[in-house]
């Protein structure tokens, strides 16, 4: 494995801090009032070296959302190995994506809050560049349900149906966590997202899937 040079560590770390800043900064304007003088500012350092390392606004917007998305799908895929069992293992990727949005708020704040107000081409190349990634996910959840159906924890439905439903109901909750009153709690969103998830395709009688939900 080649060795990092320490001004490659140094430019890697650069890059890291210019694009937390950025997150902030697109987070509390939104892309169109951010500038990339306020970055620049949030970040302390120059224009011209944020220029130097992202070619445009555009192109530092994109690298904030491509690499958080391959974080999140990183961050599920490990959690979800911690069990075979299907049902275990869908509500292990609820709790990953609720815990990952509690630490990353402005990033779900950019990139599901400011969708109607950012210019439509950016969320076409944004599209391209992660459809890769949301295919891998998707297919990996359709494989679980598909287990989860053949052992007769799950109603047998198309697998892409639940699949479907499930992402639905985690963009839905997760919007009106970011659009929630002070003083609401994440796992109560979460918890009762899960309740009725699971209380809709679960094959169990009311006392096992109690027991399974933990209530």
């Amino acid at each position: 494995m080649r060795k990092i040079s320490r001004k490659e560590r140094e430019r890697q770390r650069h890059c890291e801090e210019i694009l937390r800043a950025a997150e902030a900064v697109f987070a509390e304007k939104g892309y169109n009032r951010a500038r990339m003088s306020d970055i620049a500012d949030a970040a302390e350092f120059s224009v011209g070296y944020i220029y130097n390392v992202w070619k445009s606004k555009k192109d530092l917007y994109l690298g904030i959302i491509e690499s958080k998305i391959k974080d999140l799908k990183s961050f599920i895929e490990a959690k979800i190995e911690e069990t075979d069992d299907p049902f275990e293992k869908i509500s292990l990727l609820v709790d990953a994506h609720f815990s990952f949005l509690e630490k990353h708020q402005d990033f779900f704040k950019i990139y599901m809050s400011e969708t109607s107000e950012t210019d439509i081409r950016i969320f076409g190349t944004l599209s391209t560049r992660l459809k890769r990634y949301r295919s891998q996910q998707l297919q990996m959840v359709e494989r679980i349900f598909e287990k989860g159906i053949e052992e007769g924890i799950f109603a047998p439905v198309p697998a892409q149906d639940l699949t479907t439903a499930l992402k639905g109901m985690i963009f839905a909750f997760t919007l009106d966590f970011l659009n929630r009153t002070p003083g609401e709690n994440l796992s109560d969103k979460r918890n009762i997202m899960k309740r009725i998830f699971f209380g809709s395709v679960l094959m169990r009688t009311r006392e096992s899937r109690e027991e399974l939900m933990g209530t």
